[in-house]
Parts: C-alpha cells; structure tokens; sequence
C-alpha cells in the first residue's frame, strides 16, 4: 500500500488494543458514523488530520437535517447555536426575483439551519466523544496494511492499530481510495467555487444567483457573519463580489477549491465503506452535502452493525451500500446537470456511466 505524510502533530494518545471500528476524518460524515457504532457498543477509533476547527463551505443545512441532528442526539445543541433560521430563500436569474418557501408539515413550518462549521463539528464530535469515541487529531501519517478480507492493521503516526472495519470520511481528499492506488472518478469538467466570510448584514437570510456564467450564493450565517460561495461554469471568469458584500469588511480570504463531481470506483468492500464527499461529492449547488454527509455515515454504521449483531451477510450488507450511495449520488447528478444546461447549453451532459446507470457500480 502507500503512506501519506500531512505534517502535522505527532500522535500523543497511543492506543495498541484491538477496536470494531476505525474512521478517518471527523467531519459530519465520520462523526455521524462513530455516533451510530458507538450508540451500538462498538470500540471507536476517531482520526483527523487537522487540531483546529476552521470556516469552510456547508454552513447552511437542509431543513430535513433536524431529524437526522435528533436521531444522532445533537440537535438540541445544534438549534441553540442556529440563531439564523430562515422560511425559504431568494432566487434570482437576470432581473427576475422568486422567493422559494422551504415547506411545511402537520406540526410545523420548515426552516433552514444556519450554523458555523466549526460550531457543529465542535458538537458532533462532542457527541461522540460523550459516547466513548476515542478522538485524535493531529494525524500525521497513516498507513494501511492489508485490504479485503486481508485487513486488518492501520500504522497511525507509526503507531499500529488493528480493526475490524476502517471508513474513509476524508472528503474529496480520498485518502483511503489514494492509500488503495485507485483514482476516483470524474463526471463533470473541472469546477472552482470560491468563498469568503464577511462582518455585517445583508437584507436577506439567503439569495440563491444563477445565469449562464454560473451561480453565486449569499447566506446570513450568524447575526453577525455572511458567507459568499460562488462557481463560474467553465471557461468563464472568476466572478467578482455582489454589491451587497462591497461594504462589509472581509473575515476569512477568499479561498478557491475543486468542486468538481467525482465517485470512488470502489465505494465499499466487506470492511472498508467510504462515506460523505469521501464516497462521492458534487458542486455545493446541490444543496444538500452536509445531510447527505450525515445519512451516509448513519448508514455505514448500520452496515457494519448489521454484519456484526444481525448475522447479515457482510458481501450481501455492503453491496447494498454501494447501491444506495450510487442511486442517490446519480439521480442528483441528472437533476443538477439538467439544471445547468438551463442556464448554459454549452453545459456537457452526463456520459459517464457513475451517472447514467449507477446500477453498474453496485456490484
């Protein structure tokens, strides 16, 4: 297998005891998936590469989150962070205006969750930790020894650790696909967005901005901090600030990050499942990252529980993941393409065989 080094602390907690479950990255995917083996009894070994909490894109959750924040034990917590909780959203293409209610049920009238990254990891992996998830991070350097049925070790900083299942939560750094000398898969041309962070206000919560250069989008993430995410199609040039932004002062640099579409070739094996932008990842425009991060870390955890307690067959129990993870991630891919080639009908359609049958990668 490979090494990769991510300079950073050393490992200061050694752990040398055999574990069920060892998951690399604690972003919302993994810290979801340690929540649901640890709620089951399992031994779990939480890994992350960065000690300390940043800004980043995913600030504004899907009203369907609520559920899955309750069954995971955090939304208490979580809702008394979100201060910004808004009824729908702005959305706007030249000069037409249409504002887009987000729903309701018997019981109440949905609203979206605005809340910090750092704020909601800082609360799932507490969670976690409550439950008896081993959490470190710091990680330097990780290497698999193994794969298959075969696996069984990780060298953690040097370290080594033996378990009964590994998930990837890496996000689109894929380092378990990398570690297994695989490349994952692209289905659309290559995408930037860019983002920033500003102090102040703006007069709406959220403004969704299309047209056939490509999006931008405005959130009212905090009372106090407004997030700007924007992608230009390809071949078009780096958009410039909305006016609104023009007046307030910058928090965060404006970054750019490869937003592209891409899937694992490989999504899960009898005890390797990849989860979150890890298993597969689209531009931010899909809207919903971060509750679909979530669900599939859930899943991974019920896959595994499934295997363990339930007797379930482990080739039949991760051959269903693969599916579930590759229909979802195929009929969003067809929904956001269509939606493209609206805007822009220089906008290539879907070829790849990740997105015109997904039945294909669930073998």
């Amino acid at each position: 297998m490979g090494r990769i080094s991510i300079d950073s602390a050393r490992l200061t907690v050694r752990c040398t005891t055999e574990v069920d479950l060892t998951i690399v990255g604690a972003g919302p995917a993994g810290c979801a998936a340690a929540i649901v083996a640890a709620e089951c009894g399992f031994t779990v070994v939480l890994l992350e590469r960065d000690e300390v909490l940043t800004f980043k894109p995913g600030d504004c959750l899907h009203p369907g989150a609520a559920v899955i924040l309750t069954q995971l034990g955090v939304w208490e917590q979580t809702a008394r962070l979100s201060s910004v909780r808004p009824l729908g959203r702005f959305q706007t293409e030249g000069k037409d205006i249409s504002y887009e209610m987000f729903g309701a049920d018997a019981h109440e009238t949905w609203r979206a969750i605005h809340i910090t990254r750092p704020a909601f990891d800082e609360i799932l992996r507490a969670r976690a930790a409550s439950l008896g998830v081993w959490i470190e991070a710091g990680i330097s350097k990780l290497e698999l020894h193994g794969g298959g049925p075969g696996f069984g070790r990780l060298d953690v900083n040097d370290v080594s650790l033996r378990t009964r299942y590994l998930i990837d939560a890496t996000g689109r750094a894929g380092l378990l696909t990398r570690l297994l000398g695989q490349r994952r898969i692209r289905t659309s041309p290559a995408l930037v967005a860019y983002y920033g962070y500003f102090e102040g206000g703006i007069a709406q919560e959220q403004v969704f901005s299309t047209g056939p250069t490509g999006w931008h989008w405005l959130a009212q993430i905090t009372p106090e901090v407004v997030n700007w995410t924007a992608m230009p199609f390809p071949g078009r040039a780096r958009p410039v600030l909305p006016p609104e932004l023009k007046a307030l002062k910058i928090r965060q640099p404006i970054r750019g990050a490869g937003v592209t579409w891409e899937i694992a070739p490989d999504l899960a094996s009898e005890n390797i499942l990849l989860v979150g932008d890890a298993a597969c990842a689209l531009d931010p425009a899909s809207s919903n990252g971060i509750l679909l991060a979530l669900m599939s870390g859930i899943a991974a955890a019920d896959t595994i529980k499934s295997v363990i307690t339930g007797g379930a067959n482990a080739a039949q129990a991760t051959r269903r993941y693969r599916h579930w993870i590759s229909m979802r991630y195929a009929a969003s891919a067809q929904r956001l393409s269509s939606f493209y080639q609206q805007l822009n009908p220089d906008w290539p359609g879907l070829a790849h065989r990740a997105c015109r049958s997904p039945e294909q990668l669930a073998r």
